[in-house]
């Protein structure tokens, strides 16, 4: 069974995706297959559930971005669809106090799928293979929890300017943020000034940079769960600067964030996906839509 992801390659044309065109592809695709239709927010997400899907019976379908995976969700459980699940990353909502009354709907542990795998013992694997051992002995005593912390430390600062600019409706644009220029790789400090700086001058909305920090302070000072906060795409750029320097010797080009991405995805297993909540959702799902299933046996 194939997803229907490479129908749309073009940014233009994905742009114009929204739920109601979604929920109309399910429909067609119940036509020819009767078994159970997984909806993810994108292809990333995909290939983390493609190991663990029964593909006999399950299928995958890409609703480009969490609105799209809501609204499908909500026009289909309101004409009684069957068979149906999405799952989608909950960002910020528990920080917002924003829940969703679908019963066709499961979420992220924490702040997305990515920080998950990050926090399971994917993690773990991964800095076996890649880390230094000399080094993380020598700068944490081998504990790798105290690795976790001190990335998740790193991101805080950026992850509270995004939660701000939610809150506030404040429309900064942190696309192609360069980590490695905000983020000293032997100590793994960001440089606050320089992060306010940059998404500052890549942003069409106006805010000065004495409002922004003020904005930051103001959500720190909330003491938020971190792991709600810190978003994993952050936490991988700054766990391949970290292995640049701090706990291994990786060549730059071999710690993009999306490189760091795909390894800790690679190393996520069913152990780790079955200490999650958000695998008991889905568990609960199956149950009370029998037959439909979404695991393999």
């Amino acid at each position: 069974m194939q997803s229907n992801s490479h129908r749309w390659t073009n940014k233009s044309m994905i742009a114009q995706i929204d739920g109601a065109y979604v929920a109309a592809q399910i429909r067609l695709i119940r036509q020819v297959q009767k078994g159970t239709i997984l909806l993810l927010e994108g292809s990333t997400d995909a290939k983390v559930f493609d190991q663990f899907i029964d593909r006999s019976v399950c299928e995958i379908e890409i609703g480009f971005g969490k609105p799209n995976v809501l609204d499908a969700i909500d026009l289909l459980e309101d004409e009684g669809f069957q068979g149906v699940v999405g799952v989608v990353d909950a960002d910020f909502d528990r920080l917002t106090g924003t829940t969703y009354s679908l019963d066709n709907l499961c979420v992220t542990d924490v702040h997305d799928l990515d920080l998950m795998i990050f926090l399971s013992p994917s993690f773990d694997r991964y800095i076996a293979e890649y880390g230094n051992k000399d080094r993380i002995e020598n700068q944490f005593d081998g504990d790798l929890s105290r690795i976790r912390s001190k990335i998740i430390d790193c991101c805080l600062p950026l992850a509270h300017c995004r939660l701000a600019s939610e809150r506030r409706n404040l429309r900064l644009t942190f696309r192609e943020l360069k980590h490695e220029e905000l983020v000293d790789r032997e100590t793994l400090k960001i440089n606050r000034d320089a992060l306010i700086a940059a998404i500052i001058s890549r942003s069409a909305a106006r805010s000065t940079a004495a409002n922004l920090n003020a904005y930051i302070k103001n959500e720190e000072a909330k003491l938020h769960d971190s792991y709600q906060v810190a978003s994993g795409h952050d936490v991988a750029a700054v766990l391949g600067i970290a292995l640049r320097k701090l706990i291994g010797d990786r060549r730059d080009v071999h710690t993009w964030a999306s490189e760091i991405e795909a390894g800790l995805r690679l190393a996520f297993d069913w152990q780790a996906l079955a200490c999650t909540g958000l695998y008991r959702c889905l568990r609960s799902w199956e149950v009370n839509n029998k037959p439909y299933r979404v695991f393999r046996q």
